[in-house]
């Protein structure tokens, strides 16, 4: 029979094994006692408590009994997982609309004055909406557009507050950072490319980055300093009228031919692109604060809801989690890219990232980083440096130090894509993080998708190692 007692100094040298990776049925094996005492040990030994994962904890018990964490990691399919239109489609499939509204076409006569806009914006109410293939009555704001087009043309006449509603200055603010602007125009183009039945996406993140790099394509052999007529003549010019990038490049010349000139650096041209970018971030902002609403037809999910995570790390602009799930702020929250403002967010002074990744190798990223700008790790330092999530790494590294126990990342409606991979790659690869990721219930082919994509982001033989552990450290569900 087995005997059931150990001493201190056993159970230490119980604990050294196990952290070694010696299985319990071995260590029980050598001390000549049962798998269970051995379990126990590790559980009860002293103040390192430690449970080997899956046996009889549940994920709350083992938070709360072994001080394990519980991340959940949120991209834009959460948001749109609740029926909101937070997709760049639907951001260009609005604003299109509106732009329409408030422009004499895409490009025309602009009015600067808000309170003139009004007049022309209310007439070009209904033809729009006869010309759009977007039924109208699903545009935000609706409701207050079409109050004050009837109440504009009440023979007491409009109302001051009306005339002023921040719906129409929302809507002119945006469109005035969307009207000539060469990005804009280029995801219109690649997003109509896309269109493929009623399957439409585009990628800002890739398509900026493929914009970037082939500026910065090694073969060109040039360099922030080279001129951008140096470009143009041997590059730009032999480019077909109907290439992506030469539409981008004919639309920054036609809407900026003043600031556009041949002599210029390439330092100076990316300056313009750059500004020409947080133009259309400001209007994205302007979109999601002032259009995107939590009315009583967005309803909570329920696994969503039992999950109960210490923190929430979104890589969303919008704050969906805390207005559905967490009313009285219990959880920890980082915005990766910046949280969209709900107010004051017309002062040309957006903190919300839209940036690329790293695509540059370790040698080439210190020798020849010529447009860091464009890159999110920089924009996260420049613009709001959300580090608090690096404390929750730490926190969950000492639970594994100090306990042993494993920390548990759940991911959700992110799509494990490159751009991220610096951030995501800080939770999903470490030993002592249990991930979960849940893939969309209504297609099949994701979660195979969702593993293709874990490979660069972990790395092969992490993949392999947590996939493979018994019990298994990462799930596709």
């Amino acid at each position: 029979m087995a005997r059931q007692v150990l001493d201190q100094r056993e159970k230490n040298e119980i604990k050294k094994l196990y952290d070694s990776g010696e299985t319990q049925e071995r260590i029980a094996e050598k001390y000549g006692v049962s798998q269970a005492t051995i379990s126990n040990a590790l559980r009860f030994g002293g103040n390192w408590a430690h449970q080997k994962e899956g046996e009889g904890m549940s994920i709350n018990e083992s938070k709360n009994q072994s001080k394990g964490k519980t991340l959940l990691i949120i991209g834009n399919g959460f948001d749109l997982a609740h029926g909101l239109h937070t997709s760049y489609a639907d951001f260009l499939e609005y604003s299109k609309v509106y732009l329409k509204i408030c422009y004499k076409g895409y490009i025309g006569s602009f009015y600067q004055n808000r309170d003139d806009i009004l007049q022309d914006f209310l007439n070009r109410f209904n033809k729009v909406s006869d010309e759009e293939d977007i039924q109208m009555n699903q545009l935000p704001l609706y409701n207050e557009i079409v109050y004050a087009y009837n109440d504009f043309y009440d023979p007491k006449g409009p109302s001051q507050s009306d005339i002023s509603h921040p719906g129409y200055h929302d809507i002119v603010d945006m469109c005035s950072r969307l009207h000539e602007n060469a990005w804009y125009n280029y995801f219109w183009n690649v997003y109509l490319t896309n269109v493929s039945g009623e399957h439409k996406w585009v990628d800002f993140e890739h398509e900026i980055r493929d914009v970037i790099q082939w500026i910065d394509d090694p073969e060109k052999k040039l360099t922030p300093q080279s001129s951008y007529s140096k470009l143009y003549n041997d590059y730009i010019k032999s480019l077909s009228k109907d290439d992506k990038f030469r539409h981008f490049f004919d639309d920054m010349w036609r809407f900026h031919g003043g600031k556009v000139r041949l002599d210029m650096t390439l330092a100076e041209y990316s300056e313009l692109m750059y500004d020409e970018l947080r133009r259309l971030t400001e209007a994205l902002e302007i979109y999601l604060s002032a259009f995107i609403d939590y009315d009583e037809n967005v309803s909570p999910i329920k696994k969503i809801q039992e999950m109960s995570p210490d923190y929430v790390l979104s890589f969303n602009y919008t704050d969906t989690y805390r207005q559905l799930y967490d009313k009285d702020d219990s959880c920890e929250y980082c915005y990766i890219h910046g949280e969209c403002r709900k107010k004051d967010y017309n002062d040309s002074s957006s903190k919300i990232v839209l940036g690329i990744d790293e695509y540059l190798d370790d040698k080439d990223r210190d020798e020849r980083n010529n447009y860091p700008t464009f890159k999110k790790f920089v924009q996260r330092v420049r613009y709001h440096d959300p580090s608090n999530y690096m404390d929750w790494q730490n926190k969950m590294k000492d639970a594994w130090d100090s306990y042993h126990v494993s920390s548990d990342v759940w991911v959700f409606g992110h799509s494990l894509d490159t751009t991220d991979k610096d951030v995501l790659r800080m939770f999903l690869q470490p030993e002592y993080t249990r991930v979960h990721i849940i893939s969309n219930a209504n297609d099949r082919n994701d979660s195979g998708r969702l593993i293709t994509r874990l490979i660069p982001i972990i790395g092969e033989d992490c993949l392999i190692q947590k996939a493979g552990a018994n019990p298994a450290r990462l799930e596709v569900i």
